[in-house]
């Protein structure tokens, strides 16, 4: 269930790839809104993306609901080695 909803997440929010979902921050407004770690020291901008927030991406945010300030648990089950 956790592969099939980050597939759910990362279609839902356009191609976000998983190391952006997992470091996701919850945001004042209903926008997800991150840098893309991939390209984010090659761009003047810093690969700064703002998405709408789904109606269809709300149910996996209530039911992947992160602690600390981060919008999915992720962070919670696994942990990222860079």
């Amino acid at each position: 269930m956790r592969a099939q909803g980050i597939f759910c997440i990362s279609l839902i929010a356009l191609g976000i790839n998983a190391k952006d979902v997992y470091s996701l921050r919850k945001t004042q407004s209903d926008r997800i809104e991150y840098e893309r770690s991939k390209t984010k020291d090659k761009r003047a901008d810093n690969a700064f993306i703002s998405l709408n927030t789904q109606p269809e991406l709300i149910p996996y945010i209530k039911k992947f609901e992160g602690k600390n300030g981060y919008l999915f648990c992720f962070r919670d089950w696994y942990k990222y080695v860079t």
